[in-house]
């Protein structure tokens, strides 16, 4: 099989560079870049004759009308610079002639290759990049060479950029950064779906409980709190329809004081872009990050909406007490349509005879849920009924945990007691390879928040008074008893189903130690890096040091791995000239007159007139060096041949 030539290994290195704008840029780009690769590829397989500039002229228009027609914002924009970068570069091998077109074409596809990052700089990328970076540089060197051999290109470019790698390293994380992410912007992945909006109806949240997608991640700095104190709000509704309950006029942000803060928990959440302006914090957060602001119910609203993967550090109270509503906010917690429910209404009256306390009030309702035969489903039948709640309590009597949040939500109401409905997510799935909570679609949850006399705004979940299980173990724990929703049928306490799962947690931690420490290692980070190295109160004059040692102990490193490649080279045609000329000055010294002009042929004939003697051994002296220099071999064994019988050679 023929090696590859210059050009169609550039080609390679073109379509390699390009394979992953396939998941992001038009379909139609990626098939006019392959399509005008493979012809110029078979072009040069088959000795095809060049097309002229006017079919060049062509294509090129050809390319830029569809950008302009197809990429939506015209040429401005990531999609539209990648894709007219794309496309220049389909067209651009058809009018490679010199060794500065291939040149060329060679670094642009190494600027293709990182306009990936552009997009994505997922772990997955990282490590696709790091190969075709290696083939890149195998590409530029083939392009120097008359006749490219490939594999010892590609040795040579893996050994430059794995000694690249430690002084890379150090700088990445030493060197003083600029405020941004991994290339100074950051990417922007296609946006998910969180799950939750300011909008909530019966059955809403329980289209996400199969959902396995990730919503966000959060690190504790310490122990993780128990799962049953894993509440995470990201909204707070207020006013409700007869069918939805919404969240209203935005709450205005005010001064913000708790009753009480114990219990406080440091962490940081890693959110996964959701398009919308939530974000979620455990139980009640004491302060804003710098991308938010803290609104009066104690949810966070970001100042954008969240379209890439974030990260901001909180602090939260867990068994904090929220101050009572003012007047204002108390008329609105107790707003409700008495039309509505009235076979409900009817029962908190009786209810309220014998409890007159809201306290005792509460109680009784949620033992109501308890006695009463209400199960806790992912798959609730529907609600039809305008009286929605009285249809879930005498009819249905089967739901999710948004039913029995809206149904108690409007029973307290009913009874005078303020309520108002938090959505956010309920537990989380501790990796331990990466010691951080895995927070899921399906961790997505409501519950109520009263206003009680003396107490403030507190916690009730009337989803723990029917499916305890639910709130103690987590839903990953509830799904995972579902034998419907194994693969294959086999049960999730099988080894295989334990393997996968456990595959599944290692990759997710690297994943999430990319995004930490290398995506989103931001100026802040490198200074808590810094700190924790103890260099001292001025710590970039330390970390001068620091630099400098680094540096050092790379260009060593660098300098010794050279060295194990020098003997190598002491095999090359230049070398073996060396080693026979100093063979001829020996010679010289004994009386023997060098002609320059002469090949080492006729050179071992006249050295042989002059010396019988040694006729054997100059003439296998001549053919070693011969078979070396000219042959192209470069065999070690051979060299050191040659070097003895050189060295044994006398007159």
């Amino acid at each position: 099989m023929r090696r590859p030539t210059a050009l169609q290994f550039v080609l390679i290195v073109l379509m390699l560079s390009y394979l992953p704008h396939v998941l992001w840029l038009p379909a139609w780009v990626s098939v006019f870049c392959f399509s005008l690769w493979i012809i110029r590829f078979l072009a040069a397989v088959k000795h095809w004759q060049p097309p002229g500039r006017c079919y060049l002229y062509g294509l090129t228009l050809l390319a830029l009308a569809g950008v302009a027609v197809f990429g939506g914002g015209g040429f401005y924009g990531r999609e539209a610079g990648a894709s007219l970068l794309a496309l220049m570069l389909a067209v651009k091998p058809f009018e490679i002639r010199t060794y500065r077109d291939r040149m060329i074409t060679v670094f642009l596809a190494l600027f293709l290759l990182f306009t990936t990052l552009l997009f994505t700089q997922s772990l997955f990328l990282g490590l696709y990049l790091f190969p075709c970076l290696i083939l890149i540089v195998t590409a530029q060197i083939t392009v120097n060479q008359e006749q490219p051999r490939i594999l010892a290109a590609w040795s040579r470019a893996a050994l430059l950029c794995l000694q690249a790698l430690p002084l890379a390293a150090i700088f990445f994380f030493l060197f003083p950064r600029l405020p941004g992410a991994l290339i100074g912007l950051r990417s922007t992945d296609a946006p998910g779906i969180s799950g939750l909006s300011d909008t909530l109806t019966p059955g809403s949240l329980s289209e996400l409980a199969q959902s396995k997608n990730i919503a966000f991640r959060a690190e504790f700095a310490g122990k993780p709190p128990e799962n049953p104190q894993l509440y995470w709000r990201a909204a707070v509704l207020w006013d409700f329809n007869g069918t939805a309950w919404t969240r209203g006029t935005p709450a205005e942000q005010r001064t913000l004081i708790l009753l009480s803060g114990k219990d406080q928990k440091a962490y940081t959440v890693t959110l996964e872009p959701s398009g919308n302006r939530m974000l979620p914090a455990l139980d009640i957060p004491l302060e804003a990050p710098p991308l938010a602001v803290m609104l009066s119910d104690w949810t966070l609203k970001a100042h954008n909406k969240i379209q890439e993967k974030t990260s901001y550090r909180l602090r939260s109270s867990l068994k904090g007490t929220m101050p009572p509503p003012d007047p204002e906010l108390r008329q609105r917690g107790l707003a409700l349509d008495t039309s509505l429910n009235p076979r409900t209404q009817e029962l908190l009256q009786g209810i309220a005879k014998n409890n007159p306390k809201p306290e005792q009030l509460v109680q009784q309702v949620l033992q109501y849920f308890r006695r009463q035969k209400f199960s806790y489903t992912l798959s609730p039948p529907p609600l039809h009924s305008p009286d929605s709640v009285d249809e879930f309590l005498f009819r249905t009597q089967s739901g999710y945990c948004s039913h029995f949040a809206q149904a108690f939500a409007w029973m307290m109401r009913s009874a005078g007691i303020p309520s108002r409905i938090v959505v956010g997510y309920q537990g989380g799935e501790r990796n331990p390879m990466g010691d951080y909570l895995i927070i899921r679609q399906s961790d997505a949850h409501a519950w109520v928040e009263l206003a009680l006399p003396g107490k403030g705004w507190t916690r009730i979940d009337p989803t723990q008074a029917v499916a305890p299980d639910r709130i103690a173990s987590g839903m990953q724990q509830l799904l995972a008893g579902d034998g419907d929703n194994s693969l294959f049928m086999i049960d999730d306490d099988h080894w295989l189903m334990r393997i996968g799962h456990s595959l599944r947690l290692s990759w997710d931690a690297l994943n999430y130690h990319w995004y930490t420490w290398v995506v989103d290692y931001t100026l802040a980070k490198q200074n808590r890096l810094l700190s924790r190295l103890r260099l001292g109160e001025n710590i970039w004059r330390s970390l001068d040091a620091v630099i400098l040692i680094f540096t050092a102990s790379s260009l060593i490193f660098i300098f010794f791995s050279a060295l194990l490649i020098l003997p190598a080279r002491s095999t090359g045609p230049d070398s073996v000239k060396k080693i026979y000329t100093r063979f001829l000055k020996t010679l010289q010294k004994s009386g023997f007159a060098v002609s320059p002009h002469q090949g080492p042929r006729d050179q071992a004939s006249r050295i042989a007139e002059q010396f019988p003697k040694r006729r054997q051994d100059i003439a296998k002296i001549c053919e070693l060096y011969i078979q070396l220099r000219y042959a192209g071999f470069q065999d070690k064994k051979l060299v050191q041949q040659l070097k003895k019988r050189i060295k044994a050679f006398h007159i």
